[in-house]
């Protein structure tokens, strides 16, 4: 018997989705798409507000400076992908 043809499910990776209804959906990923998407997201901090995007485990948010984080938006984006939008300034510690 040769190689099976079904996707491979990797159980610790889904997609969970919610609308402005709060409808939601949850989607297990395939290894295959999981090596063709990354993440892209941006951290709304305490007293600074919305900082810039990163990818794919790049720090967001601050450090050492006792603020909140009040929100984060991701977003699936194809691999390989540039960030979202700017990414300067995406975080902050107490030394910049």
């Amino acid at each position: 018997m040769g190689p099976s043809l079904e996707p491979t499910l990797i159980p610790s990776v889904h997609i969970y989705a919610f609308d402005q209804f709060e409808n939601s959906a949850f989607y297990p990923l395939t290894a295959i798409v999981q090596k063709n998407i990354g993440c892209s997201y941006q951290t709304h901090i305490q007293d600074i507000g919305w900082q810039n995007w990163v990818n794919n485990g790049a720090n967001a948010g601050t450090a050492g400076l006792s603020y909140r984080l009040e929100a984060i938006e991701i977003q699936v984006v194809p691999a390989g992908s540039a960030a979202s939008g700017a990414t300067l300034k995406a975080f902050t510690t107490t030394g910049n």
